[in-house]
């Protein structure tokens, strides 16, 4: 679950969004930690107009096995 994870950021900061749109499911849900969340199209659509992250290194990272094939991951980001 954790290497899935380290694909999505190398993913992210080379702003590779057909990856991403492989490694993300149809319904994600992406929780900022200001709150504000964003579906997988918005989310990925932020790189499509230019967005582009610096850095991508986690921290306190949990994976949660909700069921098989189903884990949310909470830690911190830092994409500064």
């Amino acid at each position: 679950m954790l290497a899935a994870d380290e694909a999505r950021g190398a993913a992210l900061l080379a702003a590779k969004t057909k990856a991403l749109d492989r490694l993300l499911t149809v319904d994600l849900r992406y929780t900022h930690s200001n709150g504000k969340l964003k579906a997988k199209a918005i989310h990925i659509g932020a790189f499509v107009d230019g967005r582009r992250d610096a850095r991508f290194q986690t921290s306190n990272q949990h994976g949660h096995v909700i069921m098989p094939g189903v884990v949310v991951l909470t830690g911190n980001i830092d994409r500064r």
